[in-house]
C-alpha cells in the first residue's frame, strides 16, 4: 500500500479480523537510494511523511501495522538495506506506532556477471545488525522477498545459433521476445558458455559479438556485444547460465518463435 487514496479503498473492502485473525497492512515507502539496476521507486511506495500518515491510520482503525520497501531489482550495496532500515525507525517516530513485521524486499541479487558475484552474507549482515542497532528489543519480525536471488541460478537457458553474418552479428533461435526479455533493462548475463554440437566446450580467446534473435523485428538483439569464443560456428550451442529469474516467463511467442523444452542436466562437462 502506497497511497492514501488507494489505503482509503482498502479500508471500505477490508475489515480488520478474518475468522478472528488480526489483518494485516503494510504501507510502502521509497527512497532516493543507489546500488540497484534500475529503480521500483518511480511506479511504487510513498515519501517517509506519507508512509507515516498511512502507517498511523492503520494502527487507528485496528489493523496490524507494518511497513515494508524494495531498494531496487538486483541491488549489490548492503548500504541501501541499511538506508531503509534506519527510515523505517524514522517513520515508526513519526507515526507513533510500533509495527509487527518489516519486509526487507525484494533487490535480493543473483549472479549475473562474471567476476561480480554478489554477497548475499554482507547483505544479510547489514540488515541483521542495523535492525538491531535501530530497533533494539522493540525489533519487528523480518520478511523478505528473494525473488530472482533466490531461482535464478536454478535454470540456464541454452539457445542455438543459426546464422554468423560474414562472420560477425550473431542470431540466434532465441531472443528480447523470448527468453532473453529483460537483457535490455537490465543488461547482459554474460556468464555464457559455448559447445559445439557434438558437446565440446568452446574455450580459448574471446570477442565482442552483437546478438540478435530470430524475429523480424531490427530490436530484437541484446544490448551492445557479448564476448564469444572467437572460433564460434553456426549449430553452436550458447548457454546462458543464472537465466531461471525471467525467462520463461517472460515467453511471448511473437512470430512463432519462442518454443521451450525443459530438460532436468545434472552437469555440463
Amino acid at each position: 500500500m502506497d497511497s492514501l487514496s488507494e489505503l482509503a479503498k482498502m479500508f471500505e473492502q477490508v475489515p480488520t479480523e478474518i475468522d478472528g485473525h488480526g489483518v494485516e497492512i503494510s504501507p510502502r515507502f521509497k527512497l532516493p537510494v543507489v546500488g540497484a539496476i534500475y529503480d521500483f521507486g518511480s511506479k511504487f511506495g510513498a515519501t517517509p511523511e506519507i508512509t507515516a500518515e498511512m502507517l498511523r491510520a492503520v494502527s487507528d482503525r485496528g489493523y496490524i501495522a507494518s511497513l515494508t520497501f524494495h531498494p531496487g531489482t538486483q541491488c549489490v550495496d548492503p548500504a541501501a538495506w541499511e538506508s531503509y532500515i534506519r527510515v523505517a525507525r524514522d517513520i515508526c517516530d513519526m507515526a507513533d506506532v510500533r509495527i509487527r513485521r518489516l519486509n526487507v524486499g525484494g533487490g535480493f541479487p543473483s549472479y549475473r556477471v562474471v567476476g561480480v558475484e554478489p554477497d548475499l552474507e554482507a547483505i544479510f549482515d547489514r540488515i541483521g545488525s542495523t535492525v538491531a542497532e535501530m530497533f533494539g528489543q522493540d525489533a519487528p519480525e523480518l520478511v523478505c522477498e528473494p525473488g530472482r536471488g533466490l531461482c535464478a541460478d536454478a535454470f540456464s537457458l541454452i539457445t542455438r545459433i543459426k546464422a554468423i553474418r560474414d562472420g560477425s552479428s550473431i542470431f540466434l533461435n532465441d531472443g528480447v521476445y523470448g527468453g532473453l526479455a529483460e537483457l535490455p533493462i537490465v543488461g547482459n548475463i554474460d556468464r555464457v558458455q559455448v559447445f559445439t554440437p557434438d558437446g565440446t566446450l568452446r574455450e580459448g580467446e574471446r570477442s565482442g559479438r552483437v546478438i540478435f534473435g530470430p524475429t523480424c523485428d531490427s530490436v530484437d538483439r541484446l544490448p551492445g556485444e557479448l564476448n564469444l569464443p572467437a572460433e564460434i560456428a553456426e549449430g553452436d550451442y550458447l548457454v546462458f547460465h543464472g537465466a531461471g529469474a525471467y525467462s520463461t516467463v517472460t515467453n511471448t511467442r511473437f512470430n512463432g518463435f519462442g518454443v521451450m523444452t525443459h530438460a532436468t542436466v545434472m552437469a555440463l562437462e
